[in-house]
């Protein structure tokens, strides 16, 4: 919390700015899905009104990608993919550059559909980067709550 007065006892404005993007081309984030892109956008930002540092972003985001369970595990879990399947699946991705849904899909281990609930199930598992921020004492919960509120009013 001390981030926080210090922050606002210098920049009063710091939750009013304005919000703004960058571009593919010059952020360091790599996100892949949408949720994912609107997590980018929150921890640019948690920067640009100073109350997190970038490290601590990328830190959180290095985190959210270790807890974050892989889509094969979850087609285990959810009996969609036998153990056999998800090798098969993982020797085709190798240097294929292709996601693992895609080829699964190729393969006709399932369907279009089953690939984008798993992505979905996947990405109700991510822990969000706010979460991860205040269990890292970066963030104190209710200062995350009121920047989230903020953020969400601006458009993304």
């Amino acid at each position: 919390m001390g981030r926080f007065l210090t922050l606002l006892k210098y920049r009063p404005d710091a939750l009013t700015e304005e919000f703004y993007t960058m571009t593919d081309k010059t952020t360091q984030f790599q996100i892949n899905d949408m949720k994912g892109l609107h997590e980018k956008l929150f921890g640019e930002f948690l920067v640009k009104v100073g109350l997190v540092t970038e490290t601590d972003i990328v830190e959180a985001l290095n985190i959210q990608k270790q807890k974050t369970p892989p889509v094969g595990e979850i087609a285990l879990k959810q009996k969609m993919l036998n153990m056999q399947k998800i090798f098969q699946i993982l020797n085709h991705q190798v240097g294929s550059g292709k996601r693992f849904g895609e080829i699964a899909v190729e393969l006709g281990f399932m369907s279009e559909q089953s690939a984008v609930l798993l992505l979905q199930i996947q990405d109700d598992c991510r822990p969000r980067i706010g979460d991860i921020l205040v269990e890292q004492k970066k963030l104190d919960r209710d200062i995350l709550e009121i920047a989230h509120r903020k953020f969400s009013s601006k458009e993304v």
